[in-house]
């Protein structure tokens, strides 16, 4: 089997290239530095196709922001942009398309969190749906909830769970806004991949949410860290703030039932491997 991934530089692009070429031909797709060059300017009738394609796996992605610049950037990688992947595959006929949407894209805009990524992947959805409708190709799309790992690609997207890590790997203090901190939920990478790798497999159809199974504060994953580094913990809240509020979604199995697989790495086990590479690379 010949697998194409959009986004080849992401962190999660570069992981799943990774573990799926053990098994399969895999090319990524992206601006530089991937076995394929494209343009997301460009139309796509111009963007070259390694032989045979049966599965793409759409990972590109553009996190916003704010400001006219950056909402913009999101609407032509992420809405424009998947609209452009669509007709790709129906011009090659390649045979799946696996679309990585985010569980962001079900935020109200009354959310806190609602920006230009979580309205933009949710047109993204849109458009593969629509896509399915009138092509009748094979099209899942994914929403995993926020994912992590080893290595500086994935701090870019997680600055603040990384930078707890780091200040409680060296038993600093560390202080918190509000009276309390909130909720996250969090995958770490190598599930993400283990469940795309089965959707692949399985041949899975449809739209899912994927989550961790349990949620985590700020103050546990310093806990965490600290209790892992021998450290006193030294936590302080900053009561003049106001709390931040929790950003959690419910949990599903549905999408676990069918694959046979439940994420399994704990946010224990997931900082202890983030820590040791950290400590490594010293």
């Amino acid at each position: 089997m010949n697998i194409l991934i959009t986004g080849g530089n992401s962190s999660l692009g570069v992981e799943l290239k990774h573990y799926l070429n053990q098994r399969f031909k895999v090319y990524t797709s992206g601006r530089k530095n991937c076995d394929v060059l494209w343009d997301w300017n460009d139309d796509p009738g111009n963007w070259p196709i390694p032989a045979n394609i049966d599965v793409l796996i759409h990972c590109a992605a553009s996190y916003g922001g704010n400001g006219y610049k950056n909402i913009k950037q999101a609407i032509e990688i992420n809405a424009v942009g998947t609209l452009k992947v669509c007709e790709y595959v129906k011009m090659h006929q390649i045979k799946h398309l696996i679309h990585i949407s985010s569980i962001f894209s079900e935020l109200k805009s009354e959310s806190y969190f609602y920006n230009s990524y979580s309205l933009t992947k949710s047109y993204s959805e849109r458009i593969v749906d629509l896509f399915f409708k009138k092509t009748g190709f094979k099209t899942t799309i994914l929403r995993p909830s926020q994912f992590y790992g080893v290595g500086d690609r994935f701090k870019k997207n997680q600055p603040f769970f990384y930078k707890i890590i780091e200040a409680c790997m060296k038993g600093e203090a560390i202080t918190f806004y509000g009276s309390k901190t909130p909720k996250r939920n969090y995958l770490f990478v190598s599930d993400v991949v283990e469940v795309i790798s089965r959707v692949i497999d399985q041949k899975v159809v449809g739209t899912f949410n994927f989550t961790s199974q349990s949620n985590v504060s700020y103050e546990e994953i310093a806990l965490e860290t600290y209790k892992l580094f021998n450290k006193i913990p030294n936590i302080s809240f900053d009561s003049s703030k106001v709390n931040m509020p929790d950003n959690i979604f419910e949990y599903s199995e549905s999408l676990y039932k069918i694959i046979g697989f439940t994420p399994s790495v704990s946010i224990q086990e997931g900082i202890r491997l983030v820590t040791n590479a950290m400590t490594d690379e010293k």
